[in-house]
């Protein structure tokens, strides 16, 4: 097999399987969903409120409506959700396709969707074209999900701006008032008290530290 160079892009064969295997997966929950729907109604006994004559009081047997309706919903969503998560592999994938020639599509689809039996040269070389497309998905991928998380951060800040405004008050900024420390291998925004606290807390450790080992008076700063 014929080594790609260093700066190419990798993939492996689960990567692959996991796009591949969304439509038949996604097509097989669509096709099933009213009969799960309705799967989840054969399960309800209705609550049955009854006297223990033994201990004189009253007892439940069964689900209570509620809760089982809640579960219900619960699974439905569940269910829609997995579907959606299926359906985004899926485009995914197509994405994947659609930037191969018509030879390498045909066989990547044989291969990896279809499972027909291809040798493991022939599965590397089509790993190998498949590399760059996988990766060109997956960057554009996160950034329309930097995009969105953006635009919600925006409207986010839009209602808390609108909400200020309506209360009289005005958008601060959570680090204004604060210095920028270096501690423990990154950088914070620390208050003048919270800087003096933590130096201080150094210092104590440090004279203890020097007591310990026979030192005498207080350890000396840099």
């Amino acid at each position: 097999m014929q080594q790609p160079c260093e700066s190419a892009p990798q993939i492996n064969l689960y990567d692959v399987k996991y796009f591949a295997a969304a439509p038949a997966e996604a097509e097989r929950l669509i096709k099933n969903r009213n009969l799960y729907f309705e799967a989840l109604y054969e399960d309800i006994s209705p609550a049955l409120t009854y006297i223990n004559e033994e201990e004189g009081v009253l007892q439940t047997r069964g689900n209570r409506t509620e809760s089982m309706a809640l579960m219900i919903i619960d699974q439905k969503q569940g269910y829609d959700r997995r579907i959606k998560s299926l359906q985004w592999r899926q485009e995914c994938w197509e994405s994947v396709l659609a930037d191969l020639n018509d030879e390498d599509r045909f066989k990547s689809i044989q291969a990896f969707q279809q499972e027909i039996y291809f040798s493991d040269s022939e599965i590397d070389m089509l790993l190998d074209k498949l590399a760059k497309p996988f990766s060109k998905m997956l960057e554009e991928r996160e950034k329309c999900k930097r995009k969105a998380h953006q635009a919600e951060l925006k409207k986010y800040r839009e209602l808390e701006s609108l909400w200020l405004q309506k209360e009289g008050k005005k958008l601060t900024d959570p680090n204004e008032g604060k210095r920028q420390y270096f501690l423990k291998g990154r950088f914070v925004y620390l208050t003048e008290a919270e800087i003096e606290t933590y130096e201080n807390m150094i210092q104590k450790k440090a004279n203890e530290a020097a007591f310990a080992w026979g030192g005498w008076g207080p350890a000396q700063g840099n």
